[in-house]
């Protein structure tokens, strides 16, 4: 079940578009903002694991389009409305998860593993992690 995420740094914008993923050696960057704020979403911890994260996916907003219920009934549980406009989710409980679980290695029986959702108009992120990135914010104007 999804719930309503707001990570320290991170400023609500009415739309939030994809700008630039990156991920190798000093971990994943997710870039995402608007036409006044460049959000980076930095996963670059290596923690039990020698990974940065545990797992990593990303859709276009129809394959997405699995994740809308839950999201709006998350939504309706923080806000009071389920259409308000709302892009990030985290879970520690969800189908990603259940899928890392059933494969070879540790999984959520040794770690506390979290499933973030950050959701643009055109595109989803899920991430599977130990630790909450660090949020870093851009004022382009």
């Amino acid at each position: 079940m999804l719930e309503i995420w707001h990570p320290t740094n991170y400023e609500h914008v009415e739309i939030l578009e994809q700008i630039e993923v990156h991920y190798g050696p000093r971990g994943l960057i997710i870039k995402v903002g608007d036409d006044r704020k460049i959000f980076s979403f930095i996963y670059d911890q290596q923690l039990k694991t020698t990974n940065f994260v545990e797992a990593f996916r990303f859709m276009d907003e129809i394959k997405a389009s699995y994740l809308v219920h839950e999201a709006s009934a998350a939504r309706q549980k923080y806000f009071g409305d389920r259409k308000l406009p709302w892009y990030l989710y985290k879970s520690t409980s969800s189908d990603f998860i259940d899928w890392y679980n059933q494969l070879p290695g540790p999984g959520t029986d040794v770690y506390h593993i979290e499933h973030h959702v950050i959701a643009t108009v055109d595109s989803t992120f899920e991430i599977l992690s130990m630790y909450e990135p660090k949020v870093l914010v851009e004022n382009i104007k």
